[in-house]
């Protein structure tokens, strides 16, 4: 341990300081006045304070005063200061001044934090206008943006973001509800959840190639955002992403994607249109519901699976084409889809769950392909106006009242094997029902 040992006059005054009253040494926040002779060690660690008979003192990078309750007087007053790669007398350096902004950080595993990771220090509390955050601090890089670390910064205007930084972290910039634009560094990796949600005046996003994950959130009711476009490295998911963006107008998911994941553009009130690479095999639940704008939606060849949810509430959409590839569509996938009124199919091997097109009124006739297998119960419940309906050999199940409320249903095509069992469809009185082989 290195000390360097001198005689202090008078001091200029600080928050930093120490606090000496013979029998240890502790951090005080403030102090005033002229030292008392004494003798003090300042620093982090103190490995052993020489034995003294003093009135006590305070000794900081400003001034010294006496602590009450020690007695006596020492005859010299001697301060060892603790170097650490500097002659800088703080000794836990959590500021930085970067131009004319002091920025509030911790380093943990040899890389800087702006903010904190758990939240409770904001990187600039009140940051305003166009902030450049640094690339590193006193030597060391910059990783992270800490959760919260802006947060609430009614002012901050645009933020950029330098490469090294791989990190934002939950809410580090929640409800800037004047932030305009964000220059994402090249190096970024994950944004964390609920990064950005309701910044309000956000108006469009260059993601960079590399960035894989895309948090719970991360760009919810951002109201400026028009084009969302996720790149295809982003394979770790973006659950509820863009959720409540209402003014979003187009998304395209990135060569690579597997997966459009949970809620993604859920109520993004004028979506209308989707790309998606054949990369993509799987819609999640709820992934496209309450998108009332959306018209048409013709799947890839890829995919595999629509979750449950996925396109419900889409109350504009007319057209949905199937590829080959479909193996399962979830429950209630298209309900409440009042104007959906033509199902294109490819041969398909395919189960369609639980009220999957449950309350679409305009629905007329549905014919399905060959390999298709399984119709869960209510899965047209509330089809008033549905009038036919074909099901091809391969179907060995229709679910319980799949036709419950289809008043207008005249004409119904089903396998042999159903004769005598269409009691429990509900199928309509007066219905014509044929049997095929």
């Amino acid at each position: 341990m290195k000390y360097l040992s001198q005689s202090v006059p008078e001091f200029e005054t600080s928050p930093q300081a120490i606090q000496w009253c013979g029998d240890g040494i502790q951090p005080v926040r403030e102090c005033v006045g002229r030292a008392h002779p004494v003798r003090v060690c300042v620093g982090v660690e103190v490995r052993e304070a020489p034995p003294v008979g003093g009135a006590g003192v305070e000794v900081c990078v400003g001034r010294a005063r006496p602590v009450r309750g020690c007695g006596g007087r020492a005859p010299g007053l001697l301060v060892l200061l603790f170097l650490l790669h500097t002659t800088s007398l703080p000794s836990l350096a959590d500021t930085f001044t970067f131009g004319d902004v002091v920025w509030n950080y911790e380093v943990t595993n040899g890389v800087a934090v702006f903010g904190s990771l758990d939240g409770s220090v904001r990187a600039v509390p009140k940051a305003s206008g166009d902030v450049v955050v640094p690339a590193s601090i006193l030597g060391v890089p910059v990783r992270v943006i800490g959760k919260a670390a802006f947060k609430n910064c009614g002012k901050l205007r645009s933020v950029t973001i330098p490469d090294g930084v791989t990190n934002i972290c939950g809410e580090a910039f929640a409800d800037c509800r004047r932030l305009e634009s964000v220059s994402f560094p090249a190096d970024l990796v994950e944004i964390g959840p609920y990064a950005f949600s309701g910044c309000v005046a956000l108006k469009s996003l260059d993601l960079p190639e590399g960035l894989a994950r895309i948090g719970t959130g991360a760009f919810a009711c951002c109201l400026g955002l028009r084009e969302a476009d996720v790149p295809g490295s982003a394979t770790n998911g973006f659950e509820l992403a863009f959720y409540g963006c209402r003014n979003l107008v187009s998304a395209e998911i990135g060569n690579g994607v597997g997966s459009v994941s949970s809620g993604a553009f859920l109520n993004c009130e004028r979506l209308e249109r989707v790309s998606l690479y054949m990369t993509v095999t799987n819609i999640e639940s709820n992934a496209f519901s309450d998108c009332p704008s959306l018209k048409a939606f013709a799947f890839p060849e890829s995919i595999v699976a629509v979750g449950s949810h996925a396109f419900s509430g889409c109350k504009g959409l007319r057209i949905v084409s199937f590829p080959a590839s479909l193996q399962r569509v979830g429950d209630y996938a298209f309900s409440d889809c009042p104007v959906l009124e033509a199902l294109l199919f490819e041969p398909c091997a395919a189960a369609f769950g639980m009220g999957v097109f449950r309350n679409c009124t305009l629905l007329g006739s549905v014919s399905f392909p060959e390999g298709v297998h399984y119709i869960g119960k209510y899965a047209f419940s509330g089809c008033m106006n549905l009038e036919s309906a074909v099901f091809p050999q391969s179907v060995t199940n229709i679910g319980f009242r799949a036709f419950h409320d289809c008043d207008n249903l005249s004409s119904l095509k089903l396998p042999i094997c159903f004769i005598g069992a269409t009691a429990p469809l509900a199928v309509a009185e007066g219905c014509k029902v044929e049997y095929t082989e």
